[in-house]
C-alpha cells in the first residue's frame, strides 16, 4: 500500500510540473553541470557541485573529520567500486546537504560501501521545483534516498540519518547485500527506509518515528510499526534508548 502510495505521489507531482508555464527556452537553459560524473580526486568535497563517479576497480576512502557538502540539486556519488566512510565516534564524517542542494549516494551491482559513524542530514529527493529538473531527473530521478542501493555489498553502522527527505531506498531484488545496524533514524521528511527485499538487515537501530500500537504489538512488520517506512526488511531488535551503544556481534 505504501509503495502504491508514493508512486501515485510521484506521478502526481510529474503530471503537475508538466502543466508548468515552462517554455522551450527554459529547459534549454536549466543547470546540467553536473550531468557528466567527475573523479573523486577532482572534487572538492566541502562543495560538491558535480556527480561523482568511483569507477570499478577504483577505492576511494574519506577519512574521519571529513565534511562532505552537497551544493547543487540532485548531485550524486556514484559508488561502481569501493568508497569507504570511515568516521569514528569523536570524529564523525559529516555528510550534508547546504544551500539549494540534494544528494544520493547511489551504488551498483558489484561495488562496495561501508559508512561507519557519519552524520548524513538534508539527502534524498522527489520531485519539487522543475528549476531543479535535469535531462536525466526527467528520465528517472524523480525519487531517490540519501543512501539509494542498486546493489552490491553496504555495510553502514553507528550512523544517524537525520532530516534527510528520504533517507534509504533499496530497488527490488538487488544483487547483493546489506547491513545497516546501530545506526539511528530521526526527523526524516517523507521517508526512514523503502526497501522491499526480506533479505536487508536493519537490525539494532533506533526509530525515532515507531508506532506501539496493538497492530504492531501483535504483528510486528514494517506496515504495521514503522510509519515512515515501507517494505519488507528485518527491523528487529529495535533499540528504544537514543544514547544506546551498538557493540556488534554482542
Amino acid at each position: 500500500m505504501k509503495r502504491t502510495i508514493k508512486r501515485t505521489l510521484v506521478s502526481f507531482l510529474i503530471f503537475v510540473f508538466s502543466l508548468a508555464p515552462v517554455s522551450p527556452q527554459a529547459l534549454l537553459n536549466i543547470d546540467i553541470s553536473h550531468a557528466k560524473a567527475i573523479s573523486p580526486e577532482d572534487a572538492t568535497l566541502s562543495n560538491i557541485t558535480e556527480d561523482i563517479l568511483i569507477p570499478v576497480g577504483k577505492k576511494f576512502v574519506i577519512e574521519a573529520g571529513s565534511l562532505l557538502n552537497f551544493n547543487e540539486y540532485h548531485v550524486k556519488i556514484i559508488v561502481e567500486g569501493e568508497l569507504q566512510i570511515n568516521g569514528t565516534k569523536e570524529d564523525p564524517v559529516i555528510i550534508k546537504r547546504i544551500n539549494r542542494g540534494s544528494f544520493s549516494i547511489e551504488t551498483k551491482p558489484g561495488s562496495k560501501l561501508s559508512i561507519n559513524n557519519a552524520h548524513i542530514s538534508g539527502g534524498g529527493y522527489i520531485p519539487s521545483s522543475v528549476r531543479g529538473f535535469t535531462q536525466k531527473a526527467l528520465a528517472s530521478e524523480f525519487y531517490a534516498g540519501a543512501i539509494q542501493n542498486g546493489g552490491g555489498d553496504i555495510v553502514i553502522k553507528n550512523t544517524t540519518f537525520e532530516n534527510n527527505q528520504i533517507a534509504f531506498v533499496s530497488e527490488d531484488n538487488y544483487v547483493g547485500s546489506l547491513n545497516v545496524n546501530g545506526c539511528k533514524f530521526i526527523g526524516n521528511i517523507y521517508t526512514d527506509v523503502s526497501d522491499y527485499n526480506s533479505k536487508s538487515n536493519f537490525q539494532f537501530n533506533y526509530w525515532k518515528v515507531y508506532s506501539n500500537t496493538t497492530a504492531c504489538i501483535n504483528n510486528p512488520s514494517v506496515e504495521n510499526c514503522l510509519p515512515l517506512s515501507s517494505g519488507n526488511f528485518d527491523f528487529s531488535n529495535r533499540q528504544t534508548n537514543i544514547n544506546f551503544v551498538y557493540i556488534e556481534g554482542a
